[in-house]
């Protein structure tokens, strides 16, 4: 975006960007910026059914706005989503913290963004952890890799 529009355009998609995402949760949702291009969204009070509703939501929002960048241009733009729960394992919620859930989050966002972009996809456990919670002990809790996870069952797509 900024190497073909520049920074102020870049900046501009942002802002735009953060309202999609402010308009397009409720409101007791929390919505930050997490770095660069990325944002995390903090849904609560969320069931534990796939969450394509609220993820597939923000991404046909952003494939539908009409960016309008400062010089009076207009562009589209998409976005890839990447999601995980917190607690992870709801009869073992401390097994995982808070930021190696977001680690899987942020490893769904790049398999969304591997299989082609303007896609979601979400991790759950996978039948090795809802066998044995223990399992995650196995592997130290370093559970960064979705794909790594999900190829000895301690996770599952989601989408």
């Amino acid at each position: 975006m900024n190497d073909t529009y520049g920074h102020e355009a870049g900046d501009e998609v942002l802002r735009q960007f953060s309202l999609i995402l402010r308009d397009t949760v409720r409101k007791p949702d929390l919505v930050t910026r997490w770095g660069g291009e990325e944002f995390v969204v903090v849904a609560v009070d969320t069931f534990r059914t796939p969450q394509l509703t609220l993820t597939e939501r923000i991404r046909q929002a952003v494939e539908a706005h009409p960016f309008r960048l400062p010089n009076g241009q207009t562009i589209h733009q998409t976005c890839s989503v990447g999601y995980a729960f917190f607690p992870f394992l709801e009869l073992d919620p401390e097994s995982m913290a808070w930021d190696q859930v977001l680690n899987l989050a942020d490893g769904a966002l790049y398999i969304a963004k591997r299989e082609g972009r303007n896609r979601v996809c979400g991790v759950v456990p996978g039948p090795t952890l809802m066998d044995s919670p223990r399992a995650l002990i196995a592997v130290g809790k370093d559970l960064v890799d979705p794909m790594k996870a999900g190829l000895v069952g301690l996770v599952r797509r989601d989408s």
